[in-house]
């Protein structure tokens, strides 16, 4: 069986992005950040699913749906808490993975994805993603980076427990 957010759900999760990007974008090294979304970890079925967006998107984001396996990136981050950052998309993501593709003809320039730790099952089991996109190049500085790590901890808890919700 695989478990589906309801639509409740993907609202809520989407209302918690729009709330947390408008707070992030507030702060003059992240104005450059236009997109956060989640997608939904089913650790049954294996797969990892759009759940939600805040910001700028594309369709094919909104609705992608693929095995974890098919993911190498994601399989790393779903091996205990952790973030990749991509500055460079265009460069990394030719003839990748079709996400890849669609992040690039977007304009997304760099990306930072981090897991989403289960809120009841534990954190080491990982209930989905979380990815931050910018359409400028190199917009995760480290300078960056410390005003995100406080408000992106705070928000991967809260989707947490959203998606933990979900899968209940």
């Amino acid at each position: 069986m695989i478990i589906t957010p309801s639509r409740q759900r993907r609202q809520r999760t989407a209302w918690i992005l729009n709330t947390a990007l408008a707070r992030i974008r507030r702060h003059a090294e992240c104005q450059s950040i236009c997109r956060m979304a989640v997608a939904h970890y089913d650790a049954i079925s294996g797969l990892v699913s759009a759940m939600a967006h805040a910001g700028e998107g594309d369709s094919l984001l909104d609705t992608y749906q693929q095995p974890l396996a098919a993911m190498p990136g994601l399989v790393l981050l779903a091996a205990g808490p952790g973030e990749r950052i991509i500055h460079d998309i265009p460069r990394f993501a030719i003839d990748r993975a079709p996400h890849h593709s669609a992040l690039r003809l977007a304009g997304f320039r760099s990306s930072l994805t981090m897991s989403i730790p289960g809120a009841v099952f534990g954190a080491d089991e990982v209930a989905g993603f979380l990815f931050v996109n910018s359409k400028a190049e190199g917009a995760f500085t480290e300078t960056a980076l410390q005003r995100l790590s406080p408000l992106l901890g705070e928000l991967t808890g809260h989707l947490g427990r959203e998606l933990t919700r979900s899968a209940l």
